[in-house]
Formats: structure tokens, C-alpha cells, sequence
């Protein structure tokens, strides 16, 4: 019997007068390998091995992706669909990874505004790699931070903004409508200072009765980058009153 070779061998036994025949099967094993298909988002990170499923060498034993040969990449950072080749031994799989839009992620839209969790918002500043600091263009509750400033209870109170109602209203919309979601992803973290309510009132703010901010106003005082301190990549994932500090 040759068991380099494939085929079935007949092997007689003999004991005394009686005689016995047995086949033995000798099976070719042959290199094996399998991958998968798959859709990621843009942006989402891709490594070779996501699409790797299972390997074996021609002796029936596993081989770990790190030793196969994959030719093709990735741009996570546009759609498309991208082939990419696996190889073992004499064996090749091509994989293919469909990179599609994240339904959650930023629109931008034509006239340079950003759809983002149902609402459209101005941006107001241009960080640059695809990140840029946005605000609502609607108002959140009773409260509208846009060119009609109205609150509705006194905020003489309270100094700096982190304790104050205002504040707790933006934290209350973004834990609801954005904490724990899906399109939390996109929101970067901010450090930011902490203005007084005296310096928002610099810029028309009021404490306790209906007021509002000129067309002017807003876009020199408010919309303008240079008035910021905000600083992303840093701090923590949330909502922030722009009070305008210079």
C-alpha cells in the first residue's frame, strides 16, 4: 500500500487456513480555503482577516490568516465595492467588500448646511479630515438658540453656564435624541470653556424675558470661528451652549 497515493489497496491477512482480504481508501487531501462577502460603513475600519473564514494545508491541518496571501484593499472612505483575492497554496477566493453610506452619518447638502439627526444645522467651523463644528438651526423645546433667544426662567442665578437650565436642556436633548444611538459615532469630543452669563449677555442674551439677536449679531458674534474656544478630539462626547465667549 502506497499512502502518498491516492486509491483503494487490498491487503490479505492470513492466520493458519483462513484468509481475510481488507480494503484500505487512501483519500487525496487537497488545500483547503473559504472566505466571505460582507458591507461595512464609511469610515469603518477593515482588516484582511474580517473576511477570511478557515483554511487547511494539503495534510488536513488549519492555517491562520497570517499566513495567507491576500492581494486588494480597501478604501474605507468611499463607497464602492472592492474585490480583494485570498490565496492558499494553489488555491485563490476572491472576496467582495461593499462599502456603503452610514443611513446615520452627516449629510452635507448643497447650499453648505448638514443634515444630522432629523434637523438641518450651519456649520461653523471647518476642523478640516471631514470634522466640523455644527449648530442647530431649530430651537430645542422652549428654548431657540438661534435668532429669537427665549428663555423662560431667570438665569441671573447662576454664573457659568454648566449648572444652568440652559445647560440642562442641552443635555436633556442630547441624551435623547443622540446619547446611545447609532449616529452618536459621528459626534466628536469637545473641550470647551465655560462662559459667565454676564459675558452671553454681551452678546444679547437674556435672563428671564423673550429676547432676540439681530441677523448681524448672530452671524459676527455667533457664527464666527475665531469666537470659539471649542476644541475637538478632546474632553467628552455632547451638546454645548455656544455663548459667544471672545
Amino acid at each position: 500500500m502506497d499512502a502518498t497515493k491516492a486509491g483503494e489497496y487490498k491487503v490479505l491477512y492470513k492466520h493458519t487456513d483462513v484468509e481475510k482480504t481488507a480494503t484500505i481508501t487512501v483519500k487525496e487531501i487537497k488545500p483547503s480555503l473559504e472566505v466571505k462577502d460582507s458591507t461595512i460603513y464609511v469610515g469603518d475600519e477593515w482588516k484582511k482577516e474580517d473576511n477570511f473564514v478557515s483554511a487547511t494545508d494539503k495534510h488536513g491541518n488549519l492555517v491562520p490568516h497570517s499566513e495567507i496571501i491576500v492581494k486588494g484593499t480597501v478604501d474605507a472612505t468611499k463607497c464602492g465595492d472592492y474585490p480583494v483575492v485570498y490565496k492558499n497554496d494553489s488555491i485563490e477566493k476572491t472576496a467582495t467588500i461593499t462599502v456603503v453610506q452610514n443611513p446615520d452619518a452627516p449629510v452635507e447638502n448643497p447650499d453648505g448646511s448638514i443634515s444630522f439627526v432629523g434637523q438641518n444645522w450651519d456649520v461653523i467651523k471647518d476642523y478640516g479630515d471631514g470634522k466640523k463644528m455644527i449648530a442647530m438651526q431649530d430651537k430645542i423645546g422652549k428654548s431657540n438658540f438661534n435668532l429669537a433667544n427665549y428663555f423662560d426662567r431667570p438665569y441671573n442665578l447662576v454664573e457659568g453656564y454648566q449648572e444652568s437650565i440652559v445647560k440642562q436642556v442641552l443635555d436633556g436633548w442630547y441624551r435623547d435624541a443622540i446619547a446611545g444611538a447609532t449616529h452618536e459615532q459621528f459626534v466628536e469630543p469637545v473641550s470647551l470653556s465655560n462662559p459667565a452669563l454676564w459675558e452671553m449677555k454681551k452678546l444679547g442674551w437674556e435672563s428671564d424675558k423673550e429676547g432676540t439677536l439681530s441677523n448681524i449679531t448672530w452671524h459676527t458674534e455667533i457664527n464666527e470661528a475665531s469666537k470659539y474656544p471649542t476644541i475637538i478630539g478632546s474632553g467628552e462626547k455632547q451638546a454645548f451652549l455656544m455663548g459667544g465667549q471672545i
